[in-house]
């Protein structure tokens, strides 16, 4: 069973992007860093988001929510150098002005076009919600997987480096791909 930790325990964490996370409108969401390490980085929360890319070196520090079978860090401050790239460690008051603001900005703007498709892939990270429940599964191809909260899946319920095969809508953003899931299963 993966461990969340009850006590918000703040951490610090450092190394380079190995993948991410995006959202239904392609703006990153999280990272996944060399280690495993995912950062949570709620579209809101970005101020630089043209500087999250692949091999970028980033430190910060978050609430550490989980701890297998990767670290999972949440409400993080991410940094590149001395320039604050994320920060959704601010009061919630703020949060909910920046999220305002960001709902009107993607109104604005045109998305992928969705299609329904199945996809399969190599589990490369799982992010999990602070409660536990499985918030998304990314994979090797740079899919990120959302796990609505009916399909009701927990981490525990997937292995790093295990293959497996999900349904869904699918929006395809070049490095960084869409899938909300409607099935999500393991391949033998």
């Amino acid at each position: 069973m993966p461990k969340h930790d009850k006590k918000k325990e703040v951490s610090s964490f450092e190394g380079r992007i190995k993948m991410i996370s995006c959202s239904p409108h392609g703006d990153p969401e999280g990272i996944v860093l060399e280690s495993g390490a995912f950062i949570k980085t709620p579209p809101h929360s970005l101020l630089e988001k043209e500087k999250f890319k692949i091999g970028t070196t980033i430190h910060g520090e978050g609430e550490l929510i989980a701890s297998e079978p990767n670290e999972v860090f949440h409400h993080a401050q991410v940094m590149s150098g001395k320039t604050m790239l994320s920060d959704d460690s601010i009061d919630k008051d703020s949060k909910e002005e920046l999220k305002e603001k960001h709902k009107a900005e993607i109104k604005n703007r045109k998305d992928q076009p969705g299609k329904v498709l199945k996809t399969s892939g190599t589990i490369a990270a799982l992010a999990s919600k602070p409660k536990g429940e499985l918030d998304r599964i990314l994979l090797t191809d740079g899919t990120s997987i959302h796990i609505p909260k009916d399909l009701e899946l927990s981490a525990e319920d997937f292995e790093l480096g295990a293959v497996v095969e999900a349904k869904g809508e699918f929006r395809d953003y070049g490095s960084m791909k869409f899938l909300k899931a409607e099935s999500v299963k393991l391949t033998p």
